[in-house]
């Protein structure tokens, strides 16, 4: 490995927030304090060029903010770099033809290319902090210290959704590589995964990071590009600061990358994986079980592909980890003399770019024989197509599968001589919850993708008891009938979603499949997707719906109607009886 510090990285002597490499590997991009985006000259830092004087440095200095630059990204395309800002908006640059301008009166010469914003991005009510393209660049995620993430359509720059769920300063967003989901984090001290199709909240998850101490600027979490784990900031286990890592689907923490002696900011994976060499393979049978690549437990003679990842931290330290050992592949230590807040790694992969608070960039270049072999595109491609099935146009709202297509099926052979039910059903649902509660879970059983033969409460798989019945009360107090309806239909699709989204299953004693943690008995690490391919496609059961399953639902959902308006409706009632 061999590191550098370009000296001339710098932003007027001001902080360095954010860095990036454009994925053609011509560039890379900071902001800073100095409220600039600078465009660099990737030749100047390379190996191969670095005592090379007659190559330009300083391609371009963009003055279009009025407040620091906190995150700088590259679309994946190249052509656009996204920078957002304190003075609250986002805006996205693009190069044009000829050479650029000066500020008047700086004495600088003009840049050497022209770079010219093209699209103005406005919606947020204070500092920008974080920013992710979806897979595809159609989308630009963005986290915000007003506590919410904003969804951004890149065609027309339309605000297309805004994500309300934390409760305090949201400081980091990354987007699933299969692009089903974005996930983000916050001082709340919580991560949340939300649904790309309809910007719903899947999954809130804490725990991990109560006990995190201090605060940081960012919280720049990332998603590997297996799309099976989601590797967090800011985690505490005494005595040390960790980098907890959540796994696809249950969303829990099953590893953390542990050691630093202050918080972590940023995380940021390899955008490919690696393989080592078979005389070298040892240390992957010292992985954690599952971990490496998500893809199987069992050991293989075949050297299995693994995620690096790099981590930097308030104690100015980076970690270089690789995901087919427990301990850590390189530590760079005195290098800066305040916290590293961002990372990039180069396309090809071999090299990390990390920039400080102190105003200063480093680079650290590896070899083949230190980080592995680098799967090809294609290679990857294959890997998530095999485990996801092909991503490319999804919409997560849509069958992503085969397996998903046969469940839905088994409801649509009954659909038809249902129906008269279901209106039954709908018509007592509109009185309102009433005096048994548990008709709240009869309602529009048969749209649920998985057949549900009955629509009798009996039959209809749940978990719940008197106790769950009487706290769904509470909390759907001044619910209208048809706010109970539509919190009940989303509930319904609540165990499917687990089902497509689980990364383990176990046969139970009837031959059944069914969705579960990894610490479960008898788990087997396997897909819905693998189980179609296997003819097992009609043996997969969706887990029993739980109270865990309404709370996730009510979280995101408030009434619609007020206090006043049931009074209204309970009066008439009261007047003219329920057949009105």
């Amino acid at each position: 490995m061999i590191a550098e510090k370009p000296s001339w990285v710098r932003h007027e002597g001001m902080q360095i927030f954010s860095i990036d490499v454009q994925p053609g590997a011509l560039r890379f991009v900071t902001g800073g304090g100095d409220h600039k985006v600078r465009i660099w000259n990737m030749k100047s830092v390379s190996r191969d060029m670095e005592n090379d004087e007659s190559s330009q440095r300083l391609l371009a200095t963009l003055r279009d903010h009025f407040g620091s630059v906190n995150c700088v990204r590259w679309a994946k395309h190249g052509r656009y770099v996204a920078s957002g800002s304190d003075n609250q908006v986002i805006l996205v640059h693009e190069r044009k033809p000829g050479s650029g301008t000066t500020e008047f009166g700086s004495g600088e010469p003009p840049d050497i290319e022209n770079w010219k914003v093209v699209m103005t991005l406005r919606g947020h009510t204070a500092d920008v902090v974080d920013l992710n393209w979806s897979p595809d660049d159609s989308t630009l995620a963005s986290a915000s210290l007003d506590n919410t993430i904003h969804i951004w359509n890149m065609s027309n720059g339309i605000c297309i959704a805004v994500l309300r769920g934390h409760s305090s300063l949201v400081k980091g967003v990354t987007w699933d590589p299969i692009g089903s989901f974005i996930a983000s984090q916050s001082d709340d001290k919580t991560v949340i995964i939300w649904r790309t199709s309809d910007w719903s909240l899947v999954h809130r998850t804490d725990g991990h990071w109560e006990k995190s101490l201090g605060s940081t600027f960012f919280r720049r979490l990332g998603w590997s590009p297996c799309g099976h784990f989601i590797t967090t900031t800011h985690g505490f286990q005494k005595p040390r600061h960790s980098a907890p890592v959540l796994e696809r689907g249950e969303w829990s923490a099953t590893f953390d990358f542990l050691g630093h002696n202050a918080p972590i900011i940023v995380v940021k994976f390899n955008h490919s994986m690696f393989r080592r060499n078979s005389s070298n393979a040892q240390d992957v049978k010292s992985a954690p079980v599952g971990w490496a690549n998500g893809s199987s437990k069992t050991e293989s003679k075949e050297p299995q592909p693994y995620n690096v990842i790099a981590v930097g931290s308030q104690d100015r330290n980076i970690t270089v980890w690789t995901t087919a050992s427990p301990r850590p592949l390189f530590v760079a230590k005195h290098f800066f003399t305040q916290s590293v807040v961002d990372l990039s790694w180069s396309p090809d992969g071999y090299s990390l770019f990390a920039c400080s608070l102190d105003g200063s960039v480093a680079t650290f270049h590896f070899e083949v024989k230190e980080l592995g072999q680098r799967l090809s595109d294609t290679e990857l491609d294959e890997l998530k197509k095999s485990r996801y099935g092909d991503g490319r146009g999804r919409q997560a709202n849509l069958a992503e599968s085969a397996a998903q297509l046969l469940l839905e099926a088994a409801s649509a052979k009954r659909k038809s001589n249902k129906k008269g039910s279901v209106v039954q059903q709908n018509q007592k649902m509109a009185k309102g919850v009433g005096n048994n509660d548990q008709k709240v879970l009869v309602l529009a059983a048969t749209n649920t993708p998985y057949a549900l033969d009955q629509v009798h409460l009996g039959d209809t798989p749940h978990n719940l008891t008197e106790g769950d019945f009487e706290h769904l009360a509470r909390k759907t107090e001044g619910f209208s009938g048809s706010d109970v309806a539509v919190c009940v239909k989303d509930v319904l699709f609540e165990p499917v979603r687990k089902t497509q989204d689980a990364m383990f299953f176990f046969k139970n004693h009837e031959g059944m499949w069914i969705p579960c943690g990894p610490k479960q008995q008898s788990a087997v690490q396997i897909t819905m997707q693998d189980l179609a391919a296997k003819g097992l496609a009609s043996k997969i059961l969706p887990p029993p719906i739980s109270r865990t399953d309404f709370d996730k639902v009510l979280a995101r959902q408030r009434p619609t109607v007020s206090k006043s308006d049931l009074d209204v409706h309970e009066r008439f009632t009261k007047e003219f009886g329920e057949e009105g």
